[in-house]
Order: structure tokens, then sequence, then C-alpha cells
């Protein structure tokens, strides 16, 4: 059986396997997109001025972001809080782009352990946005590493064990964190006073919704994809008047 497995993975690296095994490539290589991943990214703006509604919350980073680039020091640390789905995760993304920084993402359930933290905090390279969402479900023991690694840009590591055990100070660039909550209140109150913009995000208007909607629709993956909710939402129906 393993003979035959070989077999089969060396015609998937010679050039000339079979036409069976060409059609199922695209099912075992991560490498090769769908195409409906690459529709899914092209539908997030890229730049603050093609993010539709959230005026204040745009104007205010607006501020912020072009200090930091004049400056050419990191943003400071950022609590992005609303409802689900108005853009927080999209946000985050646009002002790594704004900054022309790297994109770190990760969400509070997704950290287990503290060396989890540690694994992404020790590969983030100067000014990096690192994004975590649902922040405030972050484990406390967690969320006291990230203390120190937000303000001294350091991170605490205990090595060895018992009597022998000694912590070690591993610094880290300067980078700025970006949390997304749903629950304000659930975050502690330390983590909220450790970001220095906190903006709130508000529903948008049907107007500002049927903007959207317009303005998507001219992408050519969506007319191609009719969808019955699409149509029959209410911000939809603006656009017939």
């Amino acid at each position: 059986m393993a003979k035959d497995f070989n077999n089969f993975d060396n015609s998937m690296n010679v050039g000339n396997a079979s036409n069976e095994y060409k059609d199922f490539s695209h099912i075992v290589r991560a490498d090769i997109s769908d195409g409906f991943e690459d529709s899914d990214s092209s539908l997030r703006p890229k730049k603050l001025n093609d993010f539709l509604g959230q005026t204040t919350v745009k104007n205010n980073l607006s501020t912020f972001i072009q200090a930091a680039r004049e400056r050419q020091e990191p943003l400071d640390h950022v609590l992005l809080i609303g409802p689900p789905g108005l853009g927080k995760t999209t946000l985050a993304q646009i002002t790594a782009n704004e900054l022309g920084v790297d994109f770190k993402v990760t969400s509070a359930p997704a950290l287990d352990k503290p060396k989890d933290l540690a694994g992404i905090l020790s590969t983030i390279t100067e000014r990096t946005v690192f994004f975590i969402d649902e922040i405030h479900r972050l484990k406390p023991a967690i969320e006291e590493m990230l203390y120190i690694a937000m303000e001294d840009f350091e991170l605490d590591w205990i090595i060895g064990q018992g009597a022998a055990a000694r912590t070690v100070r591993i610094p880290l660039p300067p980078f700025t964190l970006i949390g997304a909550t749903t629950k304000a209140g659930s975050a502690s109150s330390p983590l909220r006073s450790r970001f220095g913009i906190i903006p709130r995000f508000e529903f948008y208007s049907a107007e500002e919704l049927a903007k959207i909607i317009k303005d998507k629709l001219l992408d050519p993956f969506l007319l191609l994809q009719p969808s019955a909710d699409l149509i029959s939402c209410p911000a939809c129906l603006l656009l017939c008047h």
C-alpha cells in the first residue's frame, strides 16, 4: 500500500501525470486559488477613501495615521468597538495598507497558551499592525503578557522550572496592536487603558447601505452571481427609486 501511495505522489510531481490526477489538483493544493477567495478579497476596500460609512471613525483614524506616517513611528494602539459585521477587520487591514506596513491577524480564541502569542510577536517586523479579533476573550495569562508587549515592546519569558526558574525579557520591534471587540464591557479595564485610540462603530443608515451595495454591484463577479438575499434587502430597494 505504501508503494502505491509513493507512485501516486511521484506521478503528481512529474509533468506527465494523468488528466484524472490533474483534474483534482485544485482540491489538494493550497497554492491554487478557486477564484472565490480572490473575489471576496477584491470586495474589501484597500484605502480609507474607499471605505464607505463610519465617517467619524475614518476622519479620526486618518489624522492619527497621517501623524504616524510623518513621524515614521508606529501608530498608537487601537481598540475598535462595535457590533459584528460593520467592518472592524477591514478597517484594521486598511490601517496597515495606509501605513505601508505588515499586517498580522489572529483572534483571541485561537491564542490558547502564552507561547502562541509569543510565537506571533517574535516574528513581527517594525511598525507591524497586529490585529486581534474578539480581544475581550483573551485568557488572563495571555493578557498579562500582552500588557508588557504593548507598553515596553518587550516579551517576558520564563526559562527553567522551580528554584532555577528565571525571567528573560526579549525586546520586540515597536508595533501597533489593533483589537476588535463587540463587547467593550467584557474587556478588562487594564486592557482598555492601554489603547490610545478607541473609535466606536455605529450601525449604517439605509442610505449608506444602499451606497455600499450600489458600489459593489459594479463588481463583475457579483453581476454574474445573482442573489435573492441581495435583491430583497431593504437597502437594495432604495436603488430602485
